[in-house]
């Protein structure tokens, strides 16, 4: 019995060492090599580029492309694409599957079934599986990226690829604000321009990018993007903020080192974003966002389309903390047409920016008013170095009468110190 038991227990392991074997060959085989992506022929990307005559391509044929990976979506400023380049041009693949391929894959992309189309002007690969289309042939390779001006973007040759600027900065306009607004998750446009040219271009960032919500720079300097297009208009891409040195003096000469504390351009289409209030002391005029020429701005008017009613209703800023600024400026542009009181504007360190503005002392300001006929003038630079305390608070005032009552426009309100 004894042998029977040895003989029966040495068979049982030898068939569990077989059946351990077994189940590793077949796990083997159940991943298919590498090597089974076809490759077929190999074209570059510019030829691919060049197939898209302004009709959607299915690629029915086996041929393949070699690249490097230029960004990724690892800082989140991309979703679900990815940009590649070789020797001849870029191009901006985008898949149904977010991750897979990192900036500096070297990578075969094996073209059939894949959809050659446009999006925005511009041209890409779609329908891109990272499993099933792509193989990759090594990490850590490293595109340098091709030193241009903006007048060279503006050819539109260098969509898709991976781009350097010098001596360049971020519009005036736009200093203060983040790359994005990172609460609400939206996408912004920031315009980049240099120290000669008459047209800018375009940063675009997520909402959902890492460095969404870190401030602009404010000097002049450069910048690695890749570059697109969307709808005629040139768009970079960032790919971190460790690629953009804006930090050296600006064109004009003024310091990088500029503090806003208010840069309300009116351009997310909301009146009371970043803590401005309205407040109505008589009637129910009320300010709100209108638009000409693509640009957005606040508007109030006593004019209902058939009579003028009484108004008084003011536009407030949120508390500045101006305690320790060395000479706070104030600016903005105004706009106004039509006959009535002109609009006001006032400092207050005493209002506590919830009451109606009766509650609290303020100090009229005077600036640089619009002649009328819907000219735009600049106020000026209004000096707010008396009110350096740690409240402070700008309100415009608009006053209408049943007899009359201009309209009143104002934009690109900043509060900022050097």
């Amino acid at each position: 019995m004894k042998n029977i038991g040895k003989t029966n227990l040495v068979i049982l392991l030898a068939g569990l060492i077989l059946l351990q074997f077994s189940s590793c060959v077949k796990r083997e085989f159940d991943a298919p090599p590498i090597d089974n992506i076809p490759e077929g022929s190999i074209i570059t990307i510019d030829s691919l580029r060049s197939m898209y005559q302004g009709a959607d391509i299915v690629i029915d044929t086996v041929m393949s492309i070699y690249a490097t990976v230029t960004a990724d979506e690892s800082t989140g400023n991309l979703y679900k694409t990815a940009f590649v380049q070789d020797t001849t041009a870029g191009l901006q693949l985008t898949y149904p599957y977010s991750g897979g391929l990192y900036q500096g894959d070297s990578v075969r992309i094996s073209l059939e079934g894949c959809l050659l189309t446009s999006y925005g002007g511009a041209i890409q690969l779609e329908l891109i599986h990272v499993d099933s289309n792509i193989v990759k042939q090594f990490p850590g390779q490293q595109i340098e990226p091709k030193l241009v001006t903006l007048p060279d973007l503006l050819t539109y040759e260098y969509e898709g690829q991976l781009i350097k600027l010098e001596d360049v900065e971020i519009a005036s306009s736009e200093l203060g604000q983040t790359w994005a607004d990172a609460d609400g998750k939206e996408s912004r446009d920031i315009t980049l321009t240099d120290c000669s040219s008459t047209q800018g271009v375009v940063i675009r960032t997520s909402g959902y990018a890492k460095f969404a919500d870190e401030m602009l720079p404010g000097g002049k300097g450069s910048l690695i993007a890749v570059a697109s297009q969307y709808n005629g208009a040139i768009q970079l891409t960032l790919r971190n903020l460790d690629e953009v040195m804006l930090d050296s003096n600006r064109c004009d000469g003024s310091s990088p080192n500029v503090v806003f504390f208010i840069n309300k351009n009116f351009e997310d289409g909301s009146i009371t974003s970043g803590g401005w209030v309205t407040k109505r002391v008589v009637g129910t005029t009320d300010w709100s966002i209108t638009e000409f020429s693509g640009n957005s701005m606040a508007k109030v008017t006593n004019w209902n389309g058939s009579v003028n009613s009484e108004s008084d209703v003011w536009l407030i800023s949120p508390a500045l903390d101006l305690s320790a600024s060395n000479a706070p400026v104030l600016s903005f542009t105004n706009i106004c047409n039509y006959t009535g009181a002109n609009l006001e504007l006032y400092i207050s360190t005493s209002y506590d920016g919830t009451s109606l503005p009766d509650a609290a002392n303020w100090t009229q300001v005077t600036f640089t008013l619009s002649s009328g006929s819907w000219a735009e003038q600049y106020s000026g630079d209004i000096d707010l170095s008396p009110y350096k305390v740690s409240s402070v608070y700008i309100g415009f005032r608009y006053q209408g009468s049943t007899s009359d009552g201009k309209t009143w426009e104002l934009d690109d309100i900043k509060v900022m110190d050097n």
